[in-house]
Formats: structure tokens, sequence, C-alpha cells
């Protein structure tokens, strides 16, 4: 069987035109899938920026707690003869929950 070249033209057009379709798709798909990582990414970018100011605050304030327990040690210290914080004995109901 021997084809013409004006049905081997037909041919050829036809299976052009469905490949140009498929691609047509496939770029389609490719392209809604490409916007739903970038939102996704800008999603995380955002939440990783307000974790990164989370962080910050709370390392401010251990910074500050750390000052107030400084002070606070300094200050008790400051009231005991021998300098030692444990110099001020607190009774304990229960003794083995005492410092020692």
């Amino acid at each position: 069987m021997e084809i013409s070249k004006k049905e081997l033209k037909s041919i050829f057009s036809q299976q052009r035109k469905e490949y140009q379709r498929y691609l047509g798709i496939a770029v389609e798909n490719f392209t809604d899938q490409v916007k739903t990582v970038a939102e996704i990414l800008s999603d995380l970018q955002q939440q990783l920026s307000v974790l990164r100011e989370l962080v910050a605050i709370n390392t401010e304030d251990i910074q500050v707690m750390k000052t107030d327990i400084h002070f606070i040690k300094n200050s008790l210290t400051s009231l005991t003869p021998s300098g030692s914080i444990w110099a001020l004995r607190v009774k304990y109901p229960n003794e083995n929950l005492a410092p020692r």
C-alpha cells in the first residue's frame, strides 16, 4: 500500500496539531504546578520570617530574665554574712526537697 504525498502531508498535519494540543495542555499543567509551588514557598518564607522575629523577641526576653536573676542573686547574696544565697535557709516540710 502506497501513501501519496498529499495523504502523508495530511497525516503529518493532523499529528502536528494533536502534538501541539498535547504540548499546550502539558505547558498549562506545568505552569499551574509552578504557581502552586511558588505560593507554598511564599507562605513558608512568611512563616520563617515570623519565626525569626519570635526567636529574636525570645532571645531578648531571655537576656532580660538573666539580668533579673543575676540582680536577685546579688541582692540575696548581699543579705547574708557568708555571701552565699544558701545561707538563707527556708524550712521545707519535706527535707528531701530542700536544696543542698
